[in-house]
């Protein structure tokens, strides 16, 4: 008849040896216990988990359309009478980071359970700027943030502001993926680069709607002749 004693949590048998999990020359492993020992190489815990094996598929519609309603909502009830340019231009924004969300966080692939990331955090980041540079990617990324440059700049931001909003967005995008992938295996890579080229692509957008406003006639922004005081 066949032993099997189950190590202790320092992996260690009780007469002493070293073990993988196992104890006993005759012992032979069970699925329990190779899993614990998958589970201690990897550094997690090697108590059995109660959480279900998931795996599943979020798209963007279901999450992405009820907030973009809401938003189109609160910017026409603070709509400013006399500012159709500014309107257009907010209802443009909420368009605009819709089909950037989409783009950049959907689909939300979840996995839990046996299906969950065991790999460390920090391997879902590049951490190295400028170096590990994809061209093509980088380019897009670029691409990406050049028309919130100019949303921005129409509603009325500063080219600071715009730079500023441009590198929050990037953050804000790249810390959503790590969570994603930490916690639910989304399997998506955030990059340093990502945040250098959104920021690159916001501060080229607002550049070109302040040079387009700064290259008009000047008659063009001047006013209009003061209409004649009747006598």
């Amino acid at each position: 008849m066949r032993r099997l004693v189950h190590t202790n949590g320092s992996g260690h048998c009780p007469d002493g040896s070293s073990s993988r999990g196992i104890c006993g020359a005759d012992s032979v492993p069970t699925v329990e216990v190779l899993l614990q020992t998958e589970r201690r190489d990897w550094g997690l815990p090697t108590e059995s988990s109660t959480m279900p094996d998931i795996a599943f598929t979020v798209p963007a519609a279901p999450v992405i359309l009820p907030l973009a309603v809401v938003a189109v909502i609160l910017v026409t009830v603070r709509r400013r009478r006399g500012e159709p340019l500014c309107f257009a231009a907010s209802l443009a924004l909420v368009g605009y980071a819709a089909a950037a969300a989409s783009l950049t966080l959907f689909p939300l692939h979840v996995g839990l359970g046996a299906y969950g990331s065991r790999a460390p955090w920090y391997e879902s980041v590049n951490w190295i700027p400028i170096t590990t540079i994809d061209e093509r990617t980088f380019l897009l990324n670029i691409v990406l943030t050049v028309p919130l440059g100019m949303l921005l700049s129409l509603i009325g931001r500063s080219l600071g502001a715009v730079i500023w909003a441009g590198f929050l967005f990037s953050v804000l995008v790249e810390a959503l993926q790590l969570a994603g992938n930490v916690l639910l295996n989304a399997g998506r890579l955030s990059d340093v680069n990502d945040v250098v080229a959104n920021t690159a692509g916001a501060a080229i957008g607002g550049a070109v709607v302040l040079a387009v406003r700064a290259l008009r006639p000047a008659a063009a922004r001047a006013p209009g002749p003061a209409p004649h005081a009747r006598r």
